[in-house]
């Protein structure tokens, strides 16, 4: 049985439309690809990429997911991403693989798993702009070395009360 000349056209007619729209989104910016949040990097060409290329594939990544995950403000979400897997590639500090190899093993996804060591950095950067003194990089990295998934759901709690 062969199929409708018409509906092929009015399906392909659609698609382009997709493409569209979305090609409108990028602005005219590249597209970049290559991140996936859930899946682990390859730390050489991470760090082979420049900084800006980076924040963007990672920018790239959200905006494709659905409205209810997008964050207030991408580009600083972005940016957190970028530090801790800036961090990630370098193994330093060293206790960052280990934390994030904890909260997958909790049953963490990996993106979450980044949100929770992204959210201790950003702890440790607000209480050194409070306190106007360096970050405290030893508590850091001591932090992350008991950082699971009940330690992470503590921390969030205390930031709330």
């Amino acid at each position: 049985m062969a199929k409708d000349p018409r509906r092929r056209a009015a399906k392909q007619k659609r698609r382009a439309a997709r493409k569209d729209k979305a090609a409108k989104r990028g602005a005219g910016r590249p597209v970049p690809s290559g991140y996936h949040a859930d899946h682990a990097l390859d730390p050489e060409a991470w760090v082979a990429m420049p900084p800006e290329e980076r924040l963007s594939r990672v920018e790239h990544y959200h905006r494709r997911l659905p409205a209810t995950h997008q964050p207030p403000d991408l580009r600083r979400h972005a940016a957190l991403h970028v530090l801790v897997e800036d961090q990630l590639a370098a193994a330093d500090p060293p206790e960052v693989w280990l934390a994030l190899a904890r909260l997958v093993d909790d049953g963490m996804t990996r993106h979450e798993a980044l949100h929770a060591v992204g959210f201790v950095a950003t702890q440790v950067m607000r209480r050194a702009a409070e306190n106007q003194s360096p970050p405290d990089f030893e508590g850091y990295a001591r932090t992350l070395g008991e950082l699971n998934r009940a330690a992470y759901d503590a921390l969030v709690q205390r930031s709330l009360a």
